[in-house]
């Protein structure tokens, strides 16, 4: 099951598209490694919406993806496979973003037992595409409803990485005997379920942007900041940090907090341009 789509490589293109699929909908560059102001898709409520976020086809994309708006949780299913035949699978629920409408990357999630129907579309997918290697297939899924709706397969892992190799899942190993032309350890495995993972940077740098904006207060600041805290004291695995070599998760950390020679340079050459302001012209 996928929500109505559409391709758009012109504005006028954009914007009849977006009528034949319907709003709301959400529009996402066909390059994922692009961005639209700054966000990975973004959500369209109707036609004085669609003009007034995009009036003019954005810079650097060749192609959009239109689709008609699903509700829902994203799942992710981590996978291994030869020759269209999955042995490796792990599902995992995107619980919070670092953005707030839902888009955007995530920052907590938690891997589950396998969903039955998910299992199906994914191994569907797999065998129509003969496919070879590791993927990342995500759906949503509507709590209420049950409604699913495919969103993309990936040919990689990316960020999340960490969540199937701590769950058990051996997919590096894969990768590298495919890039020496060795044969594949295809044992079927399922990843372990009940992992809860977080990436406390991007959580911490999305309060910090936020606050910057002006889009919450202080205290609502502070909220989001001991809660991302106390995620990252109960999650079993951190997508930037690992006790055995920690100082790449800890410099990524510090770089949230303000530079204070920086600061305390730009306050000064401020009150220097006040006083000279007060003491008047030179003559």
């Amino acid at each position: 099951p996928t929500a109505a789509f559409a391709f758009a490589q012109t504005r006028s293109q954009l914007a009849e598209k977006s009528r034949q699929v319907g709003f709301p909908l959400v529009i996402r560059p066909q390059d994922s490694n692009l961005r639209l102001d700054g966000k990975k898709a973004l959500f369209i409520e109707d036609e004085d919406d669609l003009s007034r976020q995009l009036p003019h086809w954005p810079a650097r994309q060749k192609g959009l993806i239109i689709q008609k708006k699903a509700p829902g949780k994203r799942h992710n299913i981590y996978f291994g496979a030869q020759a269209g035949k999955m042995f490796r699978y792990l599902h995992a629920v995107i619980l919070r973003t670092d953005m707030k409408d839902g888009s955007g990357l995530a920052v907590e999630g938690i891997t589950v037992e396998p969903d039955p129907k998910l299992q199906r579309f994914t191994a569907t997918l797999v065998e129509r595409l003969n496919y070879t290697g590791i993927g990342c297939a995500q759906y949503l899924v509507d709590d209420e409803t049950g409604d699913i709706s495919f969103l993309e397969i990936n040919p990689r892992i990316a960020g999340n990485h960490a969540v199937p190799e701590y769950a058990g899942l051996n997919l590096s190993p894969i990768l590298i005997d495919m890039a020496r032309n060795q044969p594949l350890n295809t044992r079927h495995l399922y990843g372990r379920t009940g992992v809860r993972y977080i990436w406390t940077y991007g959580d911490l740098l999305d309060g910090k942007n936020t606050w910057l904006r002006r889009e919450i207060g202080s205290f609502a600041t502070v909220g989001r900041f001991l809660r991302a805290i106390c995620a990252g004291i109960r999650a079993h695995v951190h997508m930037s940090y690992v006790w055995y070599d920690p100082k790449p998760g800890i410099m990524s950390l510090l770089s949230l907090t303000p530079n204070w020679r920086r600061l305390i340079s730009r306050l000064a050459n401020k009150e220097r341009g006040t006083i000279r302001a007060q003491a008047g012209p030179p003559n």
